[in-house]
């Protein structure tokens, strides 16, 4: 006689059928890593639209100060060709002034003599 022959026979059917319904529960069960996949998406959508908002204006605000530097340049330019304009008619209205008062200096002379 064999040991196993003395053992009773326990009736495991209770607990595969518990086994089972376990199984299929945990295969119903969405994992968490997908629940958190689907919860955390639309918060990483929105963070993207709102880093390619930020993009779009870090680009424009970009382009805007290009041109502002070139108006500030073209400024620059537009000033230095004032400075030099207004020196030579300084230098001319000197001139024609000087012009006028030796021409009146020369009509007083002739007039005394």
């Amino acid at each position: 006689m064999k040991f196993n022959d003395l053992m009773p026979k326990i009736d495991t059917s209770f607990i595969d059928e518990i086994n089972k319904q376990n199984q299929e529960m945990l295969n119903n069960i969405t994992p968490f890593n997908e629940v958190l996949a689907n919860e955390i998406k639309p918060i990483i959508e929105g963070n993207q639209n709102v880093i390619e908002g930020l993009n779009n204006n870090y680009t424009k605000l970009n382009d805007l100060y290009m041109l502002k530097e070139k108006e500030l340049e073209d400024s620059k330019q537009e000033v230095a060709k004032a400075k030099k304009y207004n020196t030579i008619m300084l230098i001319s209205t000197l001139v024609s002034a000087g012009i006028a008062l030796a021409s009146l200096v020369a009509t007083v002379l002739i007039a005394i003599l």
